[in-house]
């Protein structure tokens, strides 16, 4: 069975074990999430798991709800009692609204496209934008160069946008290129895997697995697209103690969740460019004194602006929502009380 540490367990987890109100439960970590229902990992073994009443009734009045890759605290052979707080968190707005989590307490992001018709620029803007947020620190992976005719031009296009971000250029069938990723696993570390449906993310894995693990499928000739052979975030231990690893549905759709202004990995050019603005507020618009615009790529810049108006306003309605929350509970308990 593994160890804590070769789950991911660090010194930030450790330090949280005194809030724990039961010193009989034990940690674990969040392999699958099935609803309200969780399969966990720890040295004890692989089991299913449900929420207590109490960590349910908080979830769904907006608390903490497990996801794939948290680390929580259940009783032997009993519910989750505890949800640790998390180190990182790799999320996204729902189509309705709601905050998910992808993966939680990751280290390093791989954001998978492929050299074929699904490659899209603005798209990995949005995921490098997503990673920032995450904390977690990001990896570019182009897939099925042995399929084009010139895998440099697709490249050259992940250059312009991405900064110090390092790019891995992998053929997974045979194995080129995967050495770059195996520099980055290793003991106690968890990599999650995003992308788009069909570029190969399902493949990575098992590559990196070294069997097939996770089921994988041909994607459609005309455009491209792949099918969603991944249903489900799964944690997995690579072989050889190189850490762990979450596998994820594809996203075509990547709505960011947060007003942070965390877009370096993804537009470290335009912010720099904009210290140089005549104002601080410049949105790079019609503004005068601006540095910005007809210095950078204008679908780029839309990008950029687009993103930025996003969050700021999915984020405006998070706190929105959480208000409503807040004064729903508050009047629960209130009535309780008066009984």
């Amino acid at each position: 069975m593994p160890s804590l540490r070769e789950l991911g367990w660090t010194e930030f987890f450790q330090e949280q074990l005194e809030d724990i109100p039961d010193s009989s439960a034990l940690p674990a970590r969040v392999s699958i999430e099935h609803q309200d229902r969780y399969t966990i990992v720890g040295p004890e073994g692989v089991r299913d798991a449900h929420l207590t009443g109490r960590l349910l009734q908080e979830a769904n009045c907006g608390g903490p709800r497990p996801a794939t890759g948290d680390w929580i605290a259940a009783m032997p052979d009993g519910p989750i009692c505890h949800v640790f707080r998390r180190k990182t968190a790799f999320q996204r707005l729902s189509p309705r609204g709601k905050l998910q989590v992808i993966s939680a307490n990751i280290d390093r992001v791989f954001i998978v496209t492929s050299c074929n018709a699904e490659f899209n620029i603005r798209r990995i803007e949005r995921y490098l934008s997503a990673v920032s947020q995450s904390g977690a620190q990001p990896a570019l992976v182009l897939t099925k160069i042995d399929l084009c005719d010139d895998p440099s031009a697709y490249r050259n296009k992940l250059g312009a946008i991405a900064g110090d971000t390092p790019i891995s250029m992998v053929v997974t069938p045979t194995g080129e290129g995967l050495e770059g990723l195996e520099q980055v696993l290793g003991p106690g570390l968890s990599i999650a895997l995003v992308g788009s449906s069909g570029v190969g993310k399902s493949t990575l894995a098992n590559a990196l697995m070294g069997e097939e693990k996770f089921a994988t499928a041909a994607i459609r000739g005309q455009d491209a697209k792949g099918r969603h052979t991944t249903t489900r975030r799964e944690l997995v231990l690579l072989p050889d103690s190189r850490g762990a690893l979450i596998d994820t549905p594809g996203m075509r759709e990547l709505q960011l969740s947060s007003d942070v202004d965390d877009q370096q990995q993804a537009f470290a050019d335009i912010l720099k460019l904009a210290e140089s603005c005549q104002f601080r507020d410049c949105a790079h618009r019609s503004e005068p004194g601006c540095a910005v615009r007809g210095s950078v790529e204008s679908s780029r810049l839309t990008n950029f602006q687009r993103i930025a108006q996003e969050t700021r306003a999915t984020s405006k309605a998070r706190r929105r929502a959480q208000k409503v929350a807040h004064r729903g509970s508050t009047r629960k308990r209130s009535k309780k009380a008066g009984r």
